[in-house]
């Protein structure tokens, strides 16, 4: 409990992961232990006050719920009561494609008529990207569904292909005809 600094700092550190874990819920994406310690790193969270979060969860078991690995899955953190609004994780494994053909269309016409895009970080840093552009189309989009989006986009349509740490438009999304309405412009991106 050193790392924390008292029982006070202790409790305020339970209600920052509440709020972590939260964000994960609105996101769409399920709250890993990995994913709640990155996110709390980012916040400016040490690693060792991180390597924690099982222990301080634990200490709350009216809010947190502690899922061990099991089948191949990691340890999760979840709140004991889902959040009212709350529409469920998403399937980044589901073979069907939950989007729809409006959606596909927002995010070729942005990779067509912006030349060649470069969307630093991988599939993370590209969704974060997206959701900061807030591109017409794909505004409504929760984090997790955009990085759904752009998995399926590498691997589904070959439209993103890695290069390094980015990804790159491909010659397949540039070569596609467009539909008519143009989308809002984008700020967050490098054309080359």
């Amino acid at each position: 409990w050193d790392a924390l600094g008292g029982l006070e700092e202790v409790r305020r550190r339970q209600d920052l992961a509440k709020a972590c874990v939260e964000s994960c819920y609105y996101d769409r994406i399920e709250p890993t232990l990995a994913e709640v310690q990155r996110r709390l790193l980012a916040s400016g969270w040490s690693f060792e006050q991180t390597q924690l979060l099982p222990v301080l969860c634990a200490r709350r078991p009216e809010v947190f719920g502690i899922a061990a690995p099991s089948e191949g899955r990691p340890c999760r953190i979840t709140l004991c009561e889902q959040p009212p609004w709350f529409r469920g994780w998403i399937d980044c494994s589901a073979g069907s494609d939950p989007y729809a053909p409006e959606t596909w269309e927002a995010l070729r016409h942005f990779l067509a008529s912006n030349g060649h895009v470069a969307l630093a970080g991988g599939v993370s840093g590209a969704a974060c990207a997206l959701k900061e552009m807030a591109l017409a189309g794909l505004e409504g989009l929760a984090l997790g569904e955009l990085q759904d989006l752009v998995r399926r986009a590498i691997f589904d349509n070959a439209w993103l292909g890695f290069d390094g740490e980015e990804l790159r438009t491909s010659e397949e999304a540039l070569e596609a005809p467009l539909l008519e309405a143009p989308l809002a412009a984008a700020t967050s991106f490098t054309v080359i």
